[in-house]
């Protein structure tokens, strides 16, 4: 809950300081993965971002929040 917290204000590397290791330690599980690809995105690390939403998407082929997060990086990458 600590992480959240975190992501609601405007700490964006202290909220991926947490979400990493988390990721790293829960493979199976889709908030943990998505979650730290999301809080890299909202930190503007988007070459980041797109490599942990790509491992995302394949491990959880269904996740409709993972295919939202990379829908914003692929709108975000044509306005660059």
């Amino acid at each position: 809950m600590l992480v959240r917290a975190h992501e609601a204000g405007s700490e964006a590397e202290e909220s991926i300081a947490m979400r990493k290791p988390l990721a790293a330690v829960s493979p199976y599980s889709e908030d943990a993965q998505s979650g730290s690809g999301m809080a890299l995105l909202r930190a503007g690390r988007f070459r980041e971002a797109v490599e942990q939403l790509e491992k995302t998407r394949a491990d959880f082929d269904k996740s409709p929040q993972v295919e939202l997060a990379r829908n914003a990086l692929e709108d975000l990458s044509r306005e660059r």
